[in-house]
C-alpha cells in the first residue's frame, strides 16, 4: 500500500504544487493587506515580466538558491536552516541527537544552484505564466507573489528529486512558513520523509495550516492552541508543549535575569526595516534624557540601514550600545525597558524579566501580545519613562506569560527540552512514522 502510495505522489503535477502554495503559502499575503482594491494588486504585465527575470536567472544559476542536500546521509535526521533565527532552537537538539549517536546532518546554508533541465524549467515557467492570469497577487512589501509561486514551483520539483534519490529518516526545521523551507517540507512529504518542527518564534492563526508535520514542538499552551486551531480534523499531527527551546542554553541566564532587580537600562530591538524609528520617536528620545541606550537589529538588516539607524542615533547624544551576537541573551539580560514592534521580541522580552514596550501608530496586535498583557503599548517612543519604569502591569504580564511558555520552563522543573525532542524523533523514527500532504481539488 505504501508502495502504490509512493508512485503516486512521484507522479504528483506542478499544479499540485499550485495548489499548496495558494492554499498555505499566499493566505500569509491576503491576511496582512487590508486594501484589496484593484490598485493593490500587482498587474499581470508586472508579473510576467517578473517571472521572465526569474525564469532567466535561474537559467544560469543567478537567482536560485537551494540547500546542498548532496551532503545528506541516508537514513540520518536532517536538520535545515538558513538564518540565525532559525538556528538557535536547532543547536540543542543537535547536541541532544550527537549524544544519542544519531547520525544527524545539519545544512545551515544554501548554494547557487543552476537548473540541469532546461525543458523542465520552461514547463515551470508556462504553468506559473498561467497561474498568474487566473489568481489576483496582491501588492506586499518583501512578498511579490508570482516570484515566489515561480521559484517554489523550482524548489518543489529540485528537492522532490533529491529526496526520492537519497532518504534521510526524517527532517527538523523550525520555520513553518518561509516558502522556501515549505517547499523543501512539501517535497519531503510527498516522499514519504517525516518533517518535524520546532518552533522559533511565535505563531498565529494567519500561519499555514501545520497538516504535512509529524510532530510540532512548541513554546506552550498558547502556541499549542493555535496550531490546534489551524490543524485540520483530519490531520494526525502529534503538537507537544515542550518550552522555548531557542533558550535553553541561556535557562539559568532567563532565571536570574526574571528574578533580579536590573538597573533602569532602555534598549531599542529593531525590526528588519527599523519603523519604530519615526522623527517623533527620535525626538522624544532626546527629551527622555537617556543616557544609555541598548540597540539590536534584526538578522535581516542592511548595513547600510544600520549605518543609518546608527547615525541617526548618535546625533542625539546617547550612548549606544549594539548588540550584534545571534543570541539576543546579553541583550535581553543588560535591558530593562525594551522598545520593539510588533514582533516575538515582546514575547523573548518578558521572559527574560523586561519591560516591552511595542511601538505601533495603528495600535496593531498581530501576535496577541498586548490583548494578553505581555507588553505596553505606546505610538511613539515616549519622551517620559516613568509610567513604564513603575511598571504597574507586572503581575498580568506574569500571568500572561505563563500562557505562553509551558509551565516546566518556567518552574525550572524541565528546563531541557531538547532531550525531550531528541527521544520522541528517535522513537518516531524506528516506528517510520510520516505525514503526507494531501491538497484536496478545488
Amino acid at each position: 500500500m505504501q508502495a502504490e502510495r509512493l508512485n503516486l505522489l512521484k507522479k504528483a503535477s506542478f499544479e499540485r504544487d499550485v495548489r499548496l502554495f495558494m492554499h498555505l503559502l499566499y493566505p500569509l499575503q491576503r491576511e496582512r493587506e487590508s486594501v484589496k482594491t484593484s490598485q493593490a494588486t500587482i498587474p499581470v504585465w508586472r508579473a510576467t515580466l517578473s517571472l521572465i527575470k526569474h525564469f532567466f536567472g535561474t537559467l544560469t544559476g543567478s537567482s536560485f538558491h537551494v540547500f546542498d542536500l548532496g551532503k545528506m546521509e541516508k537514513a540520518c535526521v536532517l536538520m535545515l536552516s538558513d538564518t540565525q533565527n532559525q538556528t538557535r532552537p536547532l543547536e540543542p537538539i543537535h547536541q541532544a541527537l550527537q549524544k544519542t549517536n544519531t547520525s544527524v546532518v545539519w545544512i545551515r546554508e544554501k548554494r547557487v544552484y543552476k537548473y540541469a533541465s532546461v525543458f523542465e524549467q520552461t514547463k515551470i515557467f508556462i504553468i506559473a505564466l498561467r497561474n498568474i492570469c487566473r489568481h489576483r497577487f496582491l501588492r506586499r512589501p518583501g512578498f511579490h507573489g508570482p516570484a515566489k509561486l515561480y521559484i517554489f514551483l523550482c524548489e518543489s520539483q529540485h528537492y522532490r528529486n533529491v529526496m526520492e534519490l537519497n532518504r534521510p529518516a526524517s527532517v527538523m526545521v523550525s520555520n513553518d512558513h518561509n516558502s522556501s523551507m515549505m517547499a523543501l517540507q512539501y517535497a519531503a512529504s510527498q516522499t514519504l520523509v517525516p518533517v518535524d518542527y520546532v518552533q522559533h518564534a511565535h505563531v498565529t492563526l494567519n500561519f499555514p495550516e501545520p497538516r504535512y508535520f509529524r510532530y510540532v514542538f512548541t513554546d506552550g499552551e498558547m502556541a499549542s492552541r493555535t496550531y490546534s486551531d489551524l490543524l485540520p480534523s483530519d490531520c494526525s499531527t502529534l503538537i507537544c508543549s515542550i518550552g522555548p527551546v531557542r533558550f535553553e542554553q541561556d535557562y539559568l541566564t532567563v532565571i536570574e535575569s526574571r528574578i533580579r532587580n536590573k538597573k533602569t537600562c532602555v534598549a531599542l530591538a529593531f525590526d528588519y526595516d527599523c519603523s519604530i524609528m519615526s522623527e517623533l520617536s527620535v525626538k522624544n528620545l532626546t527629551k527622555a534624557k537617556v543616557e544609555d541606550l541598548n540597540v539590536r537589529f534584526h538578522p535581516r538588516t542592511s548595513r547600510s540601514l544600520k549605518a543609518e539607524v546608527i547615525s541617526t542615533l548618535n546625533a542625539t547624544g546617547v550612548s549606544i550600545k549594539v548588540f550584534d551576537e545571534p543570541s539576543p541573551r546579553e541583550f535581553l539580560q543588560d535591558s530593562r525597558l525594551i522598545f520593539c514592534g510588533d514582533s516575538s521580541v515582546i514575547l523573548d522580552a518578558a521572559l527574560f524579566g523586561c519591560i516591552p514596550i511595542c511601538i505601533s501608530t495603528q495600535r496593531t496586535d498581530y501576535y496577541g501580545f498586548l490583548r494578553h498583557g505581555l507588553a505596553y503599548h505606546a505610538e511613539f517612543f515616549p519622551h517620559d519613562l516613568s509610567e513604564y519604569i513603575q511598571d504597574i502591569s507586572s503581575d498580568i504580564r506574569t500571568k500572561a506569560l505563563a500562557k505562553y511558555v509551558s509551565a516546566p520552563f518556567l518552574s525550572g522543573a524541565q528546563p531541557y527540552s531538547s532531550e525531550r525532542i531528541v527521544k520522541t524523533i528517535v522513537q518516531g523514527n524506528k516506528k517510520n512514522e510520516c505525514k503526507v500532504l494531501d491538497i484536496d481539488e478545488d
